[in-house]
């Protein structure tokens, strides 16, 4: 896995391609792409999201990863 630095701590490199992503996800858990684009793009809009990590600063998950489950929801309740 990649190391980067964020605010001078190296750290993995905590982005994943869709294509990483849609192997860790089983399909029964998934919701179908347009709606998990609908939410990312809900979250890429949102003032809590670190656009340069994908990460949401108030539940501090992954959002490409997360937006593609079907049991999540956004803390604030925007989606």
């Amino acid at each position: 896995m990649k190391k980067i630095s964020i605010d001078g701590v190296m750290m993995n490199d905590p982005r994943m391609t869709e294509e990483e992503i849609d192997l860790e996800i089983p399909n029964c858990y998934t919701v179908p792409q347009y709606l998990a684009t609908e939410r990312l793009g809900i979250c890429g809009a949102c003032d809590r999201f670190i656009k340069t990590l994908k990460v949401c600063r108030e539940c501090t998950c992954f959002m490409p990863f997360k937006t593609r489950m079907g049991y999540t929801e956004c803390p604030l309740g925007k989606w």
